[in-house]
């Protein structure tokens, strides 16, 4: 009996100090990625700053960093001048009535309304309008999902409109935001129309793992198929896909031995781990079961003796994003 109170004691426990993730919180951080054809990425960071009074009301700044290509020079070419440092969303967000409301404070683009955002108490058949370049457009709910992030449920919705003469379909994660962008559908970011995708979601540095059934890229431009697994959004398995194209000509070579594994694996590295490398193993529901320090050594070896048969993502990071993520099997 005593096992079992100590369970439930724990659960209790676990479960008081966790909590929804807020979109407005501000350790959130965002990275996008928009590919073409002609073999081009594009990646674009988004990211909270200072809070700044507008009209007598406190917004936190989101700012974009611009846009960063690798591929061919002579072919590959976005800027977002207007989206850089200087450029920003004011963002509050009313925790307690579930909505996040937006304002566009741009040097030389001042904005005198706040508009809706998000608003995660929406139906299937509820809809929600966007200004949108001189103009609106109506976005409804077409169905409706939930996902466990940190230990509790968070809301999908779908979503679908009608933009410049055809549908386009897109996904919210509550807390997250759009797997677009975080300031989809209000703002077309990336350097090919409606071919941005989120591919990274980072909350107080490190990624909960979080899940959406359709990605919004995914479904409406077939260059971005390759980058995500189906149609859905993944924090962990999508997240890094394209952060390892930037840093492939830095970052050391690594391996991950033996695999399928029995009682250990051994990560090995060309060169010592950088400062602040981190090494996590997450099994197929998302759960991190370990997370473990890789400084300043060329090898860790993980035991596995006590894991469970089956599948695992080990997921090596420092504080540029993700260096290797591979998927093991143990098998006892």
């Amino acid at each position: 009996m005593k096992p079992i109170l100590t369970v439930l004691l724990l659960f209790i426990t676990l479960s008081a100090g966790a909590q929804k993730i807020r979109f407005s919180d501000s350790t959130n951080q965002w990275t996008t990625l928009s590919v073409n054809g002609d073999g081009c990425y594009f990646q674009t960071s988004f990211r909270y700053g200072a809070d700044t009074i507008i009209h007598g009301i406190t917004y936190r700044k989101l700012f974009g960093n611009g846009s960063q290509y690798f591929g061919y020079h002579d072919v590959c070419y976005c800027g977002l001048p207007e989206f850089g440092s200087q450029y920003y969303y004011g963002i509050r967000e009313d925790t307690i009535a579930g909505l996040v409301y937006y304002i566009v404070s741009s040097p030389g683009v001042p904005d005198t309304l706040e508009h809706l955002l998000y608003n995660y108490n929406l139906n299937v058949g509820d809809s929600i309008n966007y200004a949108f370049g001189g103009g609106s457009h109506t976005d409804t709910v077409v169905s409706m999902d939930s996902t466990p992030i940190n230990g509790i449920y968070h809301k999908i919705f779908n979503f679908q409109n009608k933009v410049l003469g055809f549908h386009l379909s897109y996904t919210v994660l509550e807390g997250v935001g759009c797997t677009n962008s975080p300031i989809f559908p209000t703002f077309f970011g990336g350097c090919f129309e409606y071919s941005e995708s989120l591919v990274c979601f980072y909350e107080n540095g490190m990624l909960p793992a979080a899940h959406a059934p359709i990605n919004s890229c995914a479904a409406n431009s077939p260059s971005c198929t390759p980058y995500f697994d189906g149609n859905i959004f993944d924090n962990i398995m999508n997240c890094g896909s394209f952060l390892s194209v930037k840093t492939i000509n830095k970052q050391t070579t690594f391996a991950i031995d033996p695999n399928p594994a029995t009682d250990h694996i051994d990560i090995i590295s060309d060169r010592p781990f950088a400062p602040n490398t981190s090494i996590s193993v997450y099994d197929m529901t998302g759960r991190c079961i370990l997370r473990t320090p890789a400084e300043q050594q060329n090898s860790v070896s993980i035991n596995t003796g006590a894991w469970a048969d089956g599948l695992y993502m080990v997921i090596i990071q420092d504080n540029n994003g993700i260096l290797k993520k591979e998927k093991i099997v143990v098998i006892k």
